[in-house]
């Protein structure tokens, strides 16, 4: 596990002053959230502002409001402040462009299985201050291909890929 974190650490490049994210995917089971977990423990203290978001899969589906609740802990986490409003997924989203263009973040999301996903919660790489980094995990590599991730990694496999690799 030691090998696998360190190899994430790397990749993210935390000296590095510019908008990172970093895709892990594999199967159920494959040790996806606990390498995250385990990367997020080791690196949060360098940033501003810290979430780690479980399961976005299943509580984005479980009501009408997941998103939006999703989006209400992020920028509570990150912000470090409670009874956080957001009217609907647009204004959550204009409050995620402002909170994180001020504060240099860590933002793991777990379990995503669609770009919708995404795109209420991390939208573009223009939302985050610099320095700020994104890990997302999935078991479909495909939601990687339109927030063009900087590396994908596979906890199971040897290889990587980077950003100028074919999905």
């Amino acid at each position: 596990m030691e090998i696998r974190v360190n190899r994430i650490v790397s990749s993210l490049e935390i000296g590095l002053d510019d908008v990172r994210m970093i895709g892990i995917k594999g199967i159920g089971g494959g040790g996806k959230t606990t390498l995250a977990t385990a990367v997020f423990e080791h690196i949060s203290i360098w940033f501003e502002g810290a979430s780690f978001v479980e399961n976005v899969r299943e509580a984005s589906k479980s009501s009408l409001f997941g998103l939006k609740e999703l989006q209400k802990q992020l920028l509570s986490d990150v912000l470090n402040v409670q009874g956080i409003n957001v009217k609907n997924l647009f204004d959550g989203k204009n409050q995620l462009r402002r909170a994180m263009s001020t504060r240099k973040v860590l933002v793991v999301l777990d379990d995503v299985d669609c770009i919708d996903q995404l795109e209420a919660l991390v939208g573009e790489r223009t939302w985050f201050k610099q320095g700020s980094r994104i890990i997302i995990t999935t078991r479909d590599e495909q939601v990687f291909a339109k927030q063009q991730v900087n590396y994908i990694h596979d906890p199971v496999c040897i290889w990587e890929r980077d950003s100028n690799s074919r999905l």
